[in-house]
């Protein structure tokens, strides 16, 4: 509509509230029109439209766009107090073209959304507005990872929604973008689903500036410290004698030996309470909350809440299969939370009785002040310290039996080296680590194999970076395929073979020519500001373990055909394990035995105001007959898993009983004289 004042013609508008519509006539000198003090409705019929009429009389211009139109009309609204013009025929004409423009940009943005952006490193193709989302997968991500890599290079660009990820199989890059720009990248992208079941408490999941991380950062420091490990020591070893007493009298239960075992050092340096079994004690529990926290974070678990988060507002309907996950993070967060809650306040009831033992969390609260930590972080401190060190600790000790089942002669070349350096008269202790380059060797192949976390856990950027001439915008998630880095061909001779020789060779275990630079010792640790701050401790309780297992056991398949592991077969989401099986061990000496009888006892403490006292809890050892009735019924469990199917059953279980018998009669003539 255009207003046009000149000699001939005047256009103007008559303004009409009662058809709520504006229409435009032309009216020429010789044709009267209403007055304003004829026609009610008229713009100038109020001594109110003074304004407008002074407006409408200094437009000059030849011709008046609709802005400056509208203008007047909202004057005039404000003026008549009515606001009937808003759906008159020139403002739907507005609205329209509004709502046109608008739909235009949602249109493109949708159309472009899931579209790669230029400067992204390749990837998969997308699909328009999903990207990536049907290809990404739910469960063992490492393999699709590592065929990406191979096919579109070690820098990989996937698009779920607007959601940019960047996959390393890149030693370097993991060097350049995770290491060298660490501050940009040690952020972690944010988990409604975790949030709701640890309240935020988390730290390994938090950003680097929340409270949280750096209160439990500040205190993880204390409690890794040189001096600190040292003092563990004692106490990390008669757990570990526990579990060689555990494997020997029930051998086909080693998989819940090892949780068992790794649980209680944990519950013993943080709690001062050890777990003596496995069945109704607080390592079934730390598991059991450790296996629903992988179930209910399980991509496949739940929709997409953190893309597209009106998905979180969806509620519960169990007859329709709404929400689903909704009542899996409530039993989650009960289970745990009645765990860690109950075993912080049986450390501040000792702290009040005066009958504190000295563990680490009473540490904590006697500092609580100087650290600035609320009493519910200092729950989630040991709750993240738990998971990280049972569950850590757990599935390396699974990887590396299995990795022994499936490569006997490596495991023989340990055992003589572990023969020749330690012998037969004592246990391993730390300090021979060092003196057997094959046995350390073997430690790394097994986290080159079987890496404890395939594809770590994810970083975030906070700003762009650039790596190798690539684009990373800003809140993209990052992985680190770990799996794909220590099984590509490129770096490695034969990765799919168990062959810890090739860290004799060369410190990397990598291929002639081949590029280190960005390889480490260990990248199941993490990288850049979240490396993993227990990974001391961690290693230690990792080479420990691994000497006694080859200085005590054989590992052998059962040759019955059933209840092998399968060395693909894993449990699971972000770390790798294996499901339960079965298999028999031999103690791989003689002395074993009667060592053992004199080493358990002291093996079974109870903590009294922080010392270790002997106990006789489950001290089957110290009495001979005990030892013998407890060593040839495991012996022929052993040997008839073993040789069941074969024509050799009694001759091993004649020769293995007749064994423990002599060291029985031993071990009873020492006592009597």
């Amino acid at each position: 509509m255009i207003i046009q004042k000149g000699k001939e013609e005047t256009h103007w508008c008559v303004y009409h509230v009662r058809t709520l519509r504006i229409e435009s006539s032309t009216h020429s000198k010789s044709q009267p029109c209403l007055s304003p003090e004829s026609d009610p409705y008229h713009p100038f019929h109020s001594a109110r439209s003074i304004s407008f009429k002074l407006i409408m009389e200094n437009i000059t211009d030849e011709t008046t766009s609709y802005p400056a139109l509208f203008s007047v009309l909202v004057l005039l609204n404000y003026l008549n107090k009515n606001y009937s013009f808003l759906i008159s025929t020139l403002s739907v004409k507005f609205l329209a073209a509004g709502a046109s423009i608008l739909f235009i940009y949602f249109f493109a943005k949708l159309w472009t959304t899931g579209r790669r952006e230029q400067g992204l490193p390749p990837g998969p193709p997308v699909t328009p507005v999903v990207g990536n989302a049907l290809q990404f997968p739910t469960g063992f991500p490492h393999i699709r990872f590592t065929e990406w890599a191979y096919t579109y290079g070690p820098i990989v660009s996937v698009k779920i929604l607007n959601r940019t990820i960047i996959v390393l199989t890149d030693p370097e890059a993991v060097k350049v973008i995770l290491d060298g720009q660490g501050a940009l990248t040690g952020n972690r992208p944010r988990s409604y689903i975790i949030q709701r079941v640890t309240d935020g408490l988390y730290m390994a999941m938090e950003d680097m500036h929340t409270p949280v991380w750096k209160h439990n950062r500040k205190a993880i420091q204390s409690f890794m410290s040189p001096s600190q490990l040292e003092a563990y020591l004692p106490k990390q070893q008669v757990e570990y004698v526990h579990f060689l007493h555990d494997i020997l009298t029930q051998p086909q239960d080693i998989y819940t030996h090892i949780k068992r075992t790794t649980a209680s050092v944990m519950t013993t340096l943080l709690y001062g309470k050890r777990c003596f079994q496995w069945s109704g004690s607080d390592a079934e529990i730390i598991f059991e909350g450790a296996k629903l926290l992988n179930n209910v974070a399980d991509p496949g678990a739940h929709p997409p809440i953190d893309l597209i988060w009106p998905l979180k507002y969806i509620p519960y309907v169990e007859r329709w299969g709404w929400a689903k996950w909704k009542p899996l993070c409530d039993t989650t967060k009960t289970v745990r939370d009645a765990l860690y809650i109950r075993l912080l306040e049986e450390c501040e009831e000792r702290l009040k009785s005066g009958r504190a033992v000295g563990c680490y969390i009473e540490t904590i609260l006697n500092n609580q002040a100087d650290l600035g930590m609320t009493r519910d972080e200092i729950r989630g401190l040991g709750t993240v310290l738990m998971d990280a060190g049972a569950e850590t600790s757990a599935s390396y000790l699974q990887n590396f039996v299995i990795s022994m089942l499936q490569s006997p002669e490596s495991q023989r070349k340990a055992q003589n080296e572990i023969d020749s350096v330690v012998g037969v008269d004592r246990l391993p202790v730390l300090a021979d680590f060092e003196r057997l380059p094959y046995i350390k060797a073997l430690v790394r192949e097994v986290f080159r194999f079987r890496p404890i976390f395939p594809v770590g856990l994810p970083h975030v950027t906070t700003e762009d970076i650039t790596c190798k001439g690539y684009h990373i915008p800003r809140d993209s998630i990052i992985f680190m395929n770990i799996w794909g880095i220590y099984h590509h061909p490129d770096y490695f001779d034969e990765p799919e073979t168990f062959k810890p020789e090739r860290y004799l060779n060369n410190l990397n275990g990598t291929k002639k020519g081949v590029n280190t630079t960005g390889f480490r010792d260990n990248l199941s640790f993490g990288a850049g500001r979240r490396i993993c701050p227990g990974e001391a401790m961690g290693m230690r309780t990792i080479m420990l373990n691994t000497m006694n297992l080859l200085w005590a056991f054989n590992f052998a398949k059962d040759k019955s055909g059933t209840g092998n592991w399968d060395i693909d077969s894993y449990a699971g989401v972000n770390s790798l394990c294996f499901y339960n099986y079965q298999s028999p061990y031999f103690p791989s000496s003689l002395a074993l035995c009667s060592l053992l009888s004199h080493t358990h006892a002291p093996s079974l403490p109870e903590m009294k105001n922080g010392q270790i006292s002997s106990s006789n809890h489950l001290n089957t050892m110290g009495n001979p007959f005990k030892l013998c009735i407890s060593l040839i019924l495991s012996s022929i469990v052993s040997t008839t898993a073993c040789t069941w199917h074969t024509n050799s059953f009694w001759f091993p279980v004649f020769i293995w009983s007749s064994k423990c018998m002599i060291l029985a009669l031993v071990s009873c003539l020492e006592v009597h004289f």
